[in-house]
């Protein structure tokens, strides 16, 4: 089932409707605070040497898609528009300028700045939620919703974990006080680990029931399967007549 929608995703979702609609000329730049490097628009079922089904974009997207100046095209087949955003910065990436606490709180901020000067961090993908790799001084902005289980642990254990602070009106920052190998990671709570650990226990339970024990369904069926392989088998011969064999 689908989780409910995030402040990224409505975030997400706006940029993209306004850049569709022609009502910005720097859609990558809004694109890029998510970590979105391509832009693709299939416009049909199947490369354009196989048979398929047209779905093209309406004038208006195709002309606003064209006039973005900082969405460069490039070659693919016909069936798809490809776009590479060059105003893309990584999703976890360190800033050595100052990033105001309430910067792009409004998306506007977002359209006159530019932030490809941004390094890439944490670029030591191991899970979802958990990432490593040096960082330096400076604020690292995280592509990711905001949520206070998130932690920045730099240098030995023993140092305090940083806190992450809402940015970008919907994502994270973090502010880290030293240099150092550094570990981002989610804190995921007790009540969820169990509950998890106890659904997997009831569903191995269910199975092992359901494959592992008889039930009278099971008696029946295997039943009727032995009385058809007892049954004779009669083989028709000239005459019209049957005999058993």
């Amino acid at each position: 089932w689908a989780a409910p929608p995030t402040p990224g995703d409505e975030r997400l979702a706006e940029a993209v409707r306004v850049g569709l609609a022609g009502d910005t000329l720097r859609l990558g730049r809004l694109l890029g605070s998510f970590g979105i490097r391509y832009v693709v628009v299939v416009e049909r079922s199947g490369p354009s040497y196989t048979d398929g089904w047209d779905r093209p974009v309406s004038p208006a997207v195709a002309e606003a898609l064209a006039s973005q100046i900082d969405l460069r095209p490039l070659a693919a087949d016909p069936s798809v528009q490809v776009f590479r955003n060059e105003a893309w910065w990584s999703s976890r990436s360190q800033f050595s300028r100052p990033i105001p606490a309430g910067f792009a709180t409004d998306p506007v901020d977002l359209v006159v700045s530019d932030l490809t000067d941004g390094i890439g961090v944490l670029t030591d993908y191991r899970s979802a939620t958990s990432q490593f790799g040096p960082v330096g001084a400076g604020t690292v902005l995280v592509a990711e919703s905001y949520d206070p289980r998130w932690r920045l642990q730099v240098g030995d254990a023993g140092n305090a974990a940083v806190e992450p602070a809402p940015a970008l009106g919907w994502a994270m920052r973090f502010d880290p006080p030293q240099s150092g190998q550094a570990e981002l990671s989610f804190e995921r709570s007790a009540a969820v680990t169990n509950g998890i650990a106890a659904q997997v226990l009831i569903w191995l339970a269910l199975l092992w029931v359901a494959i592992g024990q008889p039930t009278p369904f099971a008696d029946r069926l295997s039943a009727l399967a032995r009385r058809a392989a007892k049954r004779p088998q009669r083989r028709g011969v000239s005459g019209g007549t049957a005999v058993d064999r």
